[in-house]
């Protein structure tokens, strides 16, 4: 395996972001909520940073997957104790790893919608 980016370019992309989420939403505390386990480690550098900047927030996990082995199945499971109902009339920024064929997203956003 190679190094693809190193580890300065993703803390440096957190603080970036972090700084945008401040400016987008200073004085609300939005909710992020990481897809795990792919997003985790980006999403410790970006709540970091977030609090780095006084940016209050809160935090949510939800752990999803479309994949069987190294392929995705098409059907999104999810798995975790995300209680969707407590998000109702909140800003949720959702932290996601790479996305792909965009299965995950499809499946997760309509169900925040609700």
């Amino acid at each position: 395996s190679r190094l693809l980016i190193k580890r300065e370019e993703i803390i440096e992309r957190a603080t970036a972001l972090a700084k945008a989420i401040h400016n987008d939403y200073k004085g609300k505390r939005p909710v992020l909520l990481c897809v795990l386990k792919g997003a985790a480690s980006f999403y410790l550098h970006l709540l970091e940073a977030l609090q780095d900047l006084r940016q209050g927030f809160y935090t949510e996990f939800l752990r999803l997957s479309s994949y069987e082995g190294a392929e995705t199945s098409g059907t999104v499971k999810a798995r975790g104790g995300l209680h969707y109902q407590d998000l109702t009339g909140k800003d949720v920024l959702i932290v996601e790893d790479i996305i792909d064929t965009g299965t995950t997203l499809s499946h997760l956003i309509p169900v925040l919608k609700k």
